[in-house]
């Protein structure tokens, strides 16, 4: 039978705080329990058991560490991962910001198809993010749409949705679907308020501001 039991799960890598930052988190759900997954590298055991004193003393969370047979191994780290699912259900939320790539990768595939949260630290920023598979998966559905109307905002400094629906040709609903699935990924941002959302100024977040760098030919002065 399944333990029923808020928890989260992360590989080790050689950075405590990438594995427990997001405790501390506004935007991470609480967990009363962490399955910590390292390797044998006296250095990732040394990361793994400073962890858990610190997490279990300052957080009153429960710790389970777990070593793996092959940390490099997609596959050995997939069925690993497999196993703690099968016997606690789904995780609260999945951190993928420690641990070497194939370890990173083989937590992602692992809950792909279900409704958890993932999370990632950047560590330059200071900064937890978090989205659901559930909203990744609309993303991937909808991105022709979604990265066009990031286009449009890239050479826009402020757009409503009157706006972007006369630019796009396009209806009212797919405009407000793809402004929330935008939103929710920390895509973009808003000012002002209206009825229906009319009187809404949308604009490109830092995170959009990134992202546009990358996808097109951007001219940053235009946004800011």
């Amino acid at each position: 039978m399944k333990q029923v039991i808020p928890y989260s799960i992360s590989f080790v890598g050689f950075e405590k705080e990438l594995i427990s930052y997001p405790l501390i988190s506004q935007n991470v759900e609480k967990i009363e329990k962490m399955f910590l997954l390292f390797s044998s590298n006296s250095k990732s055991v040394k990361t793994y058991e400073d962890v858990k004193i610190d997490i279990e003393n300052k957080y009153n969370i429960i710790v389970e560490g777990i070593m793996c047979h092959d940390i490099l191994d997609f596959y050995v780290n997939f069925f690993q991962v497999g196993k703690i699912k099968d016997e606690h259900g789904l995780p609260v939320w999945v951190n993928l910001s420690s641990g070497p790539s194939p370890a990173i990768n083989s937590l992602f595939y692992s809950f792909i198809s279900d409704n958890v949260t993932y999370v990632f630290v950047i560590r330059e920023e200071k900064t937890c993010y978090s989205f659901s598979t559930t909203l990744l998966e609309k993303f991937r559905k909808n991105m022709p749409s979604l990265l066009e109307l990031l286009n449009k905002l890239t050479s826009e400094k402020h757009l409503t949705i009157p706006d972007i629906m006369n630019l796009r040709k396009t209806s009212q609903s797919t405009v407000s679907r793809d402004l929330s699935i935008l939103s929710n990924l920390g895509f973009i941002s808003f000012q002002g308020a209206g009825r229906g959302n009319q009187k809404k100024e949308f604009f490109l977040s830092e995170r959009g501001i990134k992202i546009s760098r990358l996808l097109f030919d951007f001219d940053e002065k235009k946004v800011l």
